[in-house]
């Protein structure tokens, strides 16, 4: 329910990893690489994954080449597979440092970035947590547990490059949720193979049809049909786009930031009491600051005019330590909460109720 820029860098995850899963580079993936990474630095800082899965697939095709060659190392030098994998890792790590607006100080940044104290008040930059009826932890034991039965069903072992993916990937959720988003993708993309070789073993034959021309044409037109009938092609059919409310989610308070900026001529419902209050209070519109949950706030940060400024939003490493705290200690109805509010004059407060029944609690319990 929450659109982020990471996103973009799962797009850019999934293609490297298909690239990179042909056994010797192609000279077009050669080139789209670089390309492809200086794109991921440009859209979202976790285009240092990137750099792991290329350093992954390099390590492990030099532990093939070693086994296979009896240990020997100079079998390394002589190998095009390993030669194209340097040459596009040595050809990105520049590529990215030219074609970025921090240059190369865009790795200190990054390091700098994911060791911030603020970062760790987000519960995807924690350990799974195991205790807890539901949650991404169930999600996890599923990959491990599938990634088992698939080595017990395989008649091959899984490849160097396959193991270290488990190792790193697959370890690195237990110590930090937001890590699931990378591991998911890869556990297909190490089952499916196993999967095919043991179907081969048991004698079950996938018998695929040949190409055929009407089914494409037919595929293509489902294609078509699908796009015309989407609702994000509407302002192709009518030459507008849809109306916020169909565009956003529920939870997205678009409404509220048009009620704050007096922009509201018929308010529904959910905001006709706030409507009322604030021209009461404020006339047309209210001036003054907002405390929100950084996830709220993203959105107040973006809709409302400067002189309604957002205490709080998604960056945590631009706060300060002890800013950062205090707007936790409000999130969570401890107690100073009151106190801070009025030191930092704050009239509206926006957060999702059924996330903060304690702040919510205490808020209609003041006088």
């Amino acid at each position: 329910t929450v659109q982020r820029p990471q996103l973009f860098g799962l797009v850019c995850f999934t293609i490297l990893l298909a690239m990179l899963s042909r056994p010797l580079l192609t000279r077009f993936a050669c080139l789209a690489t670089p390309a492809l990474m200086v794109l991921w630095v440009n859209l979202h800082g976790s285009f240092v994954v990137g750099f792991g899965l290329l350093g992954l697939f390099t390590l492990g095709r030099a532990i093939e080449i070693v086994r296979a060659d009896d240990g020997s190392i100079k079998a390394l030098l002589h190998d095009r597979a390993m030669h194209r994998l340097v040459m596009v890792m040595a050809l990105s790590l520049v590529a990215v440092a030219i074609a970025n607006p921090s240059g190369f100080a865009v790795y200190s940044n990054v390091i700098r970035f994911s060791g911030h104290p603020n970062l760790r008040t987000f519960a995807e930059w924690q350990p799974l947590n195991f205790s807890q009826p539901a949650g991404g932890h169930w999600l996890y034991l599923a990959t491990v547990v599938l990634l088992v039965i698939t080595q017990i069903a395989s008649p091959k072992p899984f490849t160097p490059v396959q193991m270290l993916l488990i190792l790193t990937l697959g370890i690195w959720p237990l110590f930090q949720q937001r890590a699931m988003v990378w591991w998911i993708p890869v556990v297909p993309w190490i089952a499916a193979p196993h999967w095919v070789a043991a179907m081969d073993r048991w004698g079950w034959q996938w018998h695929g049809s040949p190409p055929d021309f009407r089914r494409t044409v037919f595929a293509l037109l489902l294609f078509v049909v699908a796009v015309i009938v989407s609702p994000a092609s509407i302002w192709l059919k009518t030459g507008t786009p849809r109306a916020v409310p169909q565009s956003l989610h529920p939870g997205t308070p678009f409404e509220i930031a048009a009620v704050l900026k007096g922009e509201t001529v018929n308010p529904s419902e959910r905001v006709k009491e706030l409507t009322r209050l604030l021209r009461q209070w404020y006339g047309q519109r209210y001036v003054g600051r907002v405390f929100s949950s950084e996830i709220q706030g993203e959105y107040l940060l973006w809709a409302l005019p400067a002189d309604t400024p957002v205490l709080m939003f998604n960056h945590a490493q631009l706060f300060p330590q002890s800013y950062w705290s205090d707007c936790m200690r409000v999130k969570r109805g401890d107690p100073g909460w009151w106190e801070f509010l009025d030191r930092m004059r704050v009239n509206v407060v926006v957060v999702e109720a059924a996330l903060h029944p304690k702040l919510c609690d205490e808020i209609r319990n003041s006088s």
